[in-house]
């Protein structure tokens, strides 16, 4: 089982880099801000099973889920990276 939530830094960085990138559209802005109120919400999520000797996955995500994977392509493209700053162990 798998799940991805909003959370503030992400959502944090994600406006940032927006902010600061070279073709960004204040559209693509506002769509960034819309998704404060996502933050701490669940977006994504991914389940997967054994039965009979076969493998089942199933994937749920949320339309805003959706705005922010296209948001964090942009931000991407525009400006470099969005690096993931915790470890292997998952700490920062």
């Amino acid at each position: 089982m798998h799940s991805w939530a909003l959370d503030r830094e992400e959502f944090d960085r994600l406006t940032e880099r927006l902010a600061d990138g070279d073709y960004t559209s204040d559209e693509d802005l506002e769509e960034g801000r819309y998704l404060k109120s996502y933050v701490g919400k669940t977006g994504f999520v991914q389940l997967g099973w054994a039965y009979q000797g076969c493998v089942f996955v199933y994937e749920a995500g949320t339309e805003w889920y959706e705005h922010y994977q296209h948001l964090r392509e942009l931000a991407d493209d525009s400006g470099g990276f969005l690096i993931d700053e915790t470890g292997q162990s998952g700490e920062p």
